[in-house]
C-alpha cells in the first residue's frame, strides 16, 4: 500500500496574496508573464489602449501638481502627498480624511490616516492602524511643512 503524499502547505502573506515560500526568481518571473499578457492584450485592444493612455496622462498630470505635507512627531517624520484640490479644500476648512501610504513599525507596514479639519479648523491629525494618533497639531505649527515635489 502507497502511502499519499500530503499537499505541500503554503503560508500566505496578506499583503499581497503571494506564497512566502516563493523565491524572488519566481516572483518575478510570474511578474514578468503577467506583465507580457497584459502588453499583449493592450496592444490587441484598441479600446483598452486608449483608456490606459488616458489613466497615464491624468496620473501625468496630477504627479506635477501634488503637495507634500510633513509633520514631525518627535521620533520620526510622516509625509502625505496630496492634490492642488484637496490643498485648497484643507484651507477652505472642509474636513477631509485620506489614507497614507503606510510606514514601517518593527518591519512591518502599518497603515495610516490623515484627517483635516475634523478637530477645529488648520488641524491635523495622523491615526495609525486602530485608530492609534501618531500626531495631532495645526497647519500653522512650525512642525508642519508644505513642500511643492
Amino acid at each position: 500500500m502507497t502511502k499519499k503524499k500530503k499537499p505541500e502547505v503554503y503560508d500566505f502573506d496578506h499583503e499581497d496574496g503571494l506564497a512566502s515560500q516563493m523565491t524572488d526568481e519566481q516572483i518575478d518571473k510570474a511578474a514578468d508573464s503577467l506583465k507580457k499578457l497584459m502588453d499583449e492584450k493592450i496592444k490587441n485592444d484598441p479600446e483598452l489602449r486608449k483608456k490606459i493612455e488616458s489613466l497615464k496622462k491624468d496620473l501625468d498630470g496630477r504627479e506635477k501638481s501634488m503637495m507634500r505635507i510633513s509633520v514631525d512627531y518627535g521620533h520620526d517624520t510622516h509625509s502625505i502627498e496630496i492634490s492642488d484640490e484637496e490643498l485648497k479644500d484643507i484651507q477652505l476648512g472642509k474636513k477631509l480624511e485620506i489614507e497614507g501610504r503606510g510606514f514601517p513599525v518593527e518591519g512591518e507596514m502599518e497603515n495610516d490616516w490623515w484627517k483635516f479639519n475634523t478637530v477645529e479648523q488648520g488641524s491635523i491629525e495622523v491615526c495609525g492602524e486602530e485608530g492609534r494618533q501618531i500626531y495631532l497639531g495645526n497647519l500653522i505649527n512650525e512642525e508642519v511643512s508644505v513642500a511643492i515635489s
